[in-house]
């Protein structure tokens, strides 16, 4: 996307209208995992059970994974002006508006609102096994490795505080 206008484009926080889904609602003990890794910048092994697969990793601060994106885009696409531009004006901002918000003090009440709407845990060193697939597919029990992943916290089905290996 290019402007011709020297004005960079940040859409800043968007105040949406609160809706919930108590049925399709995370585990309030993963959201608290999640909320420790992303306030105090916890990183501890988890095993997460998802309707495609299994993940493996270490949980790390949503911050982390906006960061490094942004490193990896600047060390990767260093002639890329567009891509340059999203890390300048996207990846850089989001990293550090969530780590300003994650630093703040809360009163009960709003630490509970940031609690209900933390819906993404951040798993560093993740391993990943795509297992619900026809074995005709070729993705079936295909292993994927990444630096960092953003998983949403309602699609995870079971849990486990440990970090296995998947052989990969």
């Amino acid at each position: 996307m290019t402007t011709e206008t020297s004005e960079k484009y940040n859409p800043g926080e968007v105040d949406l209208a609160e809706t919930r889904d108590w049925f399709g609602s995370p585990d309030l003990q993963l959201q608290k995992l999640a909320f420790s890794a992303n306030r105090m910048g916890w990183g501890i092994g988890v095993t997460l059970y998802l309707p495609w697969g299994v993940v493996t990793g270490i949980t790390a601060p949503d911050a982390e994974f906006f960061r490094h994106s942004d490193e990896e885009i600047r060390e990767r696409m260093a002639s890329n002006e567009g891509a340059i531009d999203v890390a300048d004006n996207y990846l850089s901002p989001v990293a550090d508006t969530i780590k300003a918000r994650h630093s703040q003090a809360y009163s009960d009440d709003e630490l509970q609102e940031v609690l209900e709407r933390t819906t993404y845990l951040t798993i560093k060193d993740a391993q990943c096994s795509l297992q619900n697939a026809p074995a005709t597919i070729a993705t079936n029990n295909r292993h994927f490795r990444h630096a960092y992943l953003r998983l949403r916290l309602s699609q995870v089905t079971g849990w486990a505080l440990e970090n296995v290996s998947l052989d990969l």
